[in-house]
């Protein structure tokens, strides 16, 4: 896939490549939803994929490329074992969406994209060469979830997410990750389901921000248009 820097664009600079591009502004930018929402539109045309960042030094010496999206089902399972879900016995396989169509995943995108910028969690930008927002981890060498899982189980996991879920990538703090969804799963079993897959793909997030998670989060998924994961 060949990218092409758009002509206009904040102060910024291209880093390391590894036959892959990858620019990054000098800092926060003004506005910076706005610059997400029109680079986002303009992606399948520069090839390029934009993401908020909360610290562009987080990815200053990155080494671009090199991995593979894992499949999501098998590590998942993988993770079942030793971390099981409560509310099953046994590992309940991936959750089903449901059947209606939801929401427009890019809409989602950008609502999401605006209350990441309004509330101040990431306000620098990125523009990725990749196909996918699951394939920036990967060409960004993100270190955020090292503690949990690799940057290819990572992406295969979330790719797994969109092609279900219709989720999108919008923004990565130092340790967190901001994700929109535009299908809510099919129902409370799968939004069950669903939250085990969070669970397993990220305890952390768990263990401190949610009291009764087991309940709670499942009855947020149905309606919830936005993910957030955070590793310690």
């Amino acid at each position: 896939m060949e990218a092409t820097l758009p002509q206009s664009l904040p102060p910024g600079r291209v880093i390391e490549s590894y036959g892959s591009l990858v620019w990054m502004s000098r800092g926060p930018v003004p506005e910076a939803d706005e610059w997400w929402r029109r680079l986002y539109a303009e992606r399948a045309r520069t090839g390029l994929y934009p993401v908020l960042l909360e610290y562009c030094e987080d990815f200053s010496g990155c080494a671009v490329g090199g991995d593979s999206p894992v499949d999501a089902a098998s590590f998942l399972r993988e993770e079942w074992e030793p971390r099981s879900w409560p509310s099953f016995a046994a590992w309940p396989g991936l959750a089903v969406p449901a059947a209606a169509a939801g929401a427009d995943p890019d809409a989602c995108a950008a609502e999401a994209a605006t209350a990441v910028v309004r509330r101040g969690w990431a306000r620098c930008l990125a523009l990725v060469q990749a196909e996918r927002g699951s394939d920036v981890p990967i060409a960004l060498n993100w270190p955020g979830m090292t503690n949990h899982m690799g940057k290819d189980d990572l992406s295969g996991v979330v790719r797994s997410w969109e092609d279900r879920f219709g989720a999108r990538v919008v923004a990565f703090e130092h340790g967190g990750l901001h994700v929109s969804a535009a299908v809510p799963p099919k129902d409370l079993h799968e939004a069950h389901v669903l939250a085990a897959e969070h669970y397993l793909a990220c305890p952390d997030v768990f263990h401190n921000d949610f009291g009764d998670w087991e309940n709670t989060y499942p009855q947020e998924l149905l309606t919830r248009r936005d993910w957030y994961f955070w590793w310690d």
